[in-house]
C-alpha cells in the first residue's frame, strides 16, 4: 500500500540539496528565493521556515553533525572558488573551514562528527576527487584517485 505524498514547498525558486536534521523532524536545503542560494530550514510539524544563512554568498551542499549543532556546507563567495564552510545550527557564526586549490563540490560529516569529507577538482574540468580532513579543516587526505563521473554529492556509508 503507497502512503499518500504531501508536498512540503511551493515556490518560485530553485531548491537543491535537502538534508533531514538528525531528529528527522525538520529538512535543511539550499535555495535562492532570496537571491543568491542561502540555506532554509522547514519544520515539518509546524510547516515553518526558517532562513539560515543570509548573503554570505551561493551556498550548496549541507549536512548535520551527528550531534545536531554544527552544519557543514559548500559556499561560493563572489567570483572566488567555492570552499567548505561551517555554521551553528542556528545559524549563528558562519565561517570558512577550508578553501581548496581547486573548485569544491560537496561537502559531509564523517558519522562520528570528528571528520568532513569534500569533493574536489583535481585539474580535470567537472571531475572530482574525494577528501577527508578533520573537522577543523586540517589533515587533508585524498582517498579516491582517478574515479571517473565523480560529481555533485557524497556521503559516507555508517
Amino acid at each position: 500500500m503507497m502512503d499518500q505524498a504531501t508536498q512540503l514547498s511551493d515556490m518560485e525558486a530553485s531548491s537543491y540539496y535537502p538534508a533531514f536534521t538528525p531528529d528527522g523532524s525538520s529538512f535543511l536545503f539550499s535555495s535562492n528565493r532570496n537571491g543568491p542560494f542561502d540555506l532554509y530550514l522547514l519544520r515539518f510539524g509546524e510547516k515553518q521556515l526558517q532562513q539560515l544563512t543570509q548573503n554570505i554568498g551561493n551556498v550548496v551542499s549541507p549536512d548535520y553533525s551527528s550531534d545536531g549543532r554544527r552544519i557543514v556546507f559548500v559556499n561560493q563567495v563572489g567570483d572566488g572558488l567555492p570552499a567548505v564552510w561551517m555554521v551553528n545550527s542556528d545559524g549563528l557564526n558562519p565561517h570558512l573551514v577550508y578553501a581548496g586549490a581547486d573548485t569544491i563540490v560537496a561537502a559531509t560529516w564523517a558519522p562520528n562528527g570528528e571528520q568532513i569529507a569534500y569533493a574536489m577538482s583535481v585539474g580535470v574540468p567537472l571531475e572530482y576527487e574525494i577528501f577527508v580532513m578533520d573537522a577543523t579543516g586540517k589533515n587533508h587526505r585524498q582517498v579516491s584517485r582517478d574515479l571517473q563521473g565523480i560529481g555533485g554529492s557524497i556521503d559516507w556509508v555508517a
